[in-house]
């Protein structure tokens, strides 16, 4: 695996923490990092400790000999990590697809992952020739995965917790006394893992499968992958209901502490495992053993008498391969629906319910209005107090008028599915400093029921004219500028003292009452 881009101690070391984790299989991988400049004292320190695994070349993906150097044509992916403290996130984004083309000029096959910074730049990866997502390659949108998570958390609270865990790689911490802690931690330290299913849940009900993973096996079965009879690529059922039943060699993907774990699924057998109550002595059987050695015939016999198709899967890309890398993109499907609880339209947005108010994008999949210039969505501190908001969704944005852009856009457009009736739009309150809002706005005026405050997240009149005490959800943002050289503990201060601030708030939540029962 060549990683290249924003190469720095944090940025590798974070790398390294969660690629190299014990938690994963035995990762027989050699990990290349490519950089312009030699590494500092703090960053060679690092290199070395893992010197069994990484190593580092000085040059750069642009010049064809340092690609060559390297080998990149033999790798199994390319990582570009992106500077998510940069001043100018469209200019890095730039470089990064720069690298894009450098290295697929060089060599097309090479299955690249892009970390970019701006949702909007995705679009010119799709100008590159060579860039093919049915091959692997991907991209990666800072803004657009944290504040979709933030989005999503407005609609059912607790849910960027829930995948921020998911996402990160961390060992199980042990606690002796049965508290609220102890069950938090165990899941803190689950994440995602993918294995095929043994040929003993053949035939079985998706409920049937996920009870006897839960109850014998101790894991957590949330969806399989199947392949797709008419359009033969590869689908991924969430919570299937009991009208699909499992087919020999269905990858199924769980939550787990470990790998390890995670392989029960793939060794258990009713007849050799039926009676075991501990789920660690699940090892593989001879029933296993005959089944593997009967695949490898096949494929012996397939090879003399040419193509066919085998079933059984002889191959296994385990999480310590990383499946989900060398896997092509998959369709989703739920089968079951997500519903919101509705919320009070805004008094002025509900006059002006007609026809071109509940028109939706041209994808069918957002709610649109017409544009509207920023005036028009700008409140002062009195219209906002007697607009009597309430059930709402209030954004604190603490960036400037030089900051880099946020991209509220992707905090928006999760807020205004169609999925969601209008009645069911929950206000969008953005308080903050109007000058920097007036550069994202090209991005939100086509979304219905958006205003504007100018003011500061940290005013407690500003707080109480929005009724803050009323809101369904306050986010808040952190601004995008801090640098490289500030002590990491300090880049959320803005967030936390904003946070302690609303919690110290005093409301008389009678009059919040009044007006919440005169809107409906």
């Amino acid at each position: 695996v060549v990683v290249c881009g924003h190469i720095t101690y944090e940025s590798v070391s974070n790398f390294l923490k969660d690629f190299l984790h014990k938690d994963r299989d035995d990762v027989n991988v050699e990990i290349i990092f490519l950089h312009p400049l030699p590494p500092n004292l703090q960053l060679e320190a690092l290199l070395k400790r893992h010197f069994t695994q990484v190593e580092f070349f000085e040059g750069s993906v642009l010049n064809a000999g340092d690609l060559a150097r390297v080998k990149i044509e033999d790798a199994d992916a390319c990582l570009i990590i992106a500077n998510k403290y940069c001043n100018n996130p469209d200019a890095e984004d730039a470089a990064n697809i720069m690298r894009v083309i450098s290295i697929k000029n060089y060599c097309s096959h090479v299955r690249l992952i892009i970390q970019m910074m701006q949702y909007h730049n995705k679009a010119y990866l799709l100008n590159i020739p060579s860039w093919n997502w049915k091959e692997g390659d991907d991209v990666i949108c800072l803004a657009e995965l944290k504040l979709g998570f933030i989005a999503q958390s407005c609609l059912a609270p607790g849910f960027s917790t829930v995948m921020a865990n998911l996402f990160a790689m961390r060992s199980t911490v042990l606690m002796e006394e049965d508290s609220w802690q102890k069950h938090y931690l165990g899941g803190v330290a689950a994440e995602m893992y993918t294995e095929y299913l043994s040929s003993a849940f053949t035939g079985m009900s998706f409920p049937q499968v996920s009870e006897v993973c839960f109850v014998k096996l101790q894991l957590l079965l949330i969806a399989v992958e199947f392949q797709g009879s008419e359009t033969q690529e590869k689908e991924i059922l969430i919570n299937p209901n009991s009208s699909y039943h499992i087919k020999e060699g269905t990858l199924g993907f769980f939550i787990a502490q470990s790998a390890k774990e995670v392989r029960r699924a793939y060794f258990y057998c009713k007849q050799c495992h039926g009676d075991i109550k501990q789920p660690d002595k699940i090892k593989k059987c001879k029933c296993m053993q005959a089944l593997e050695a009967q695949a490898n015939n096949k494929v012996n016999v397939a090879a003399l008498e040419g193509p066919t198709q085998v079933v059984a899967p002889t191959k296994k890309k385990r999480n310590g391969n990383s499946n989900e890398l060398d896997s092509p993109k998959r369709n989703i499907r739920n089968f079951h629906g997500m519903t919101s609880s509705p919320s009070l339209p805004n008094n002025d947005e509900a006059r002006d319910l007609d026809c071109d108010t509940k028109k939706y994008d041209s994808t069918g999949m957002f709610h649109w209005c017409p544009s509207r210039d920023q005036e028009k969505a700008i409140l002062s501190r009195n219209e906002a107090a007697m607009s009597v908001l309430s059930g709402h969704v209030v954004v604190c944005i603490f960036s400037t008028a030089d900051s880099p852009l946020i991209g509220l856009r992707n905090l928006v457009m999760p807020l205004r599915a169609s999925n969601f009736s209008y009645h069911e739009l929950k206000t969008i309150v953005l308080l903050g400093d109007l000058d920097y809002i007036k550069r994202e706005w090209d991005m939100l005026c086509n979304f219905p029921k958006v205003a504007v405050l100018p003011g500061s997240p940290m005013c407690r009149a500003d707080l109480r004219a929005v009724n803050v005490n009323l809101c369904d959800m306050c986010v808040i943002l952190s601004p995008n500028n801090q640098s490289q050289e500030q002590d990491p503990c300090l880049q959320d201060k803005e967030a936390i003292l904003c946070s302690l601030n609303i919690k110290s708030m005093q409301f008389d939540d009678s009059i919040g009452l009044l007006q919440a029962n005169s809107q409906g």
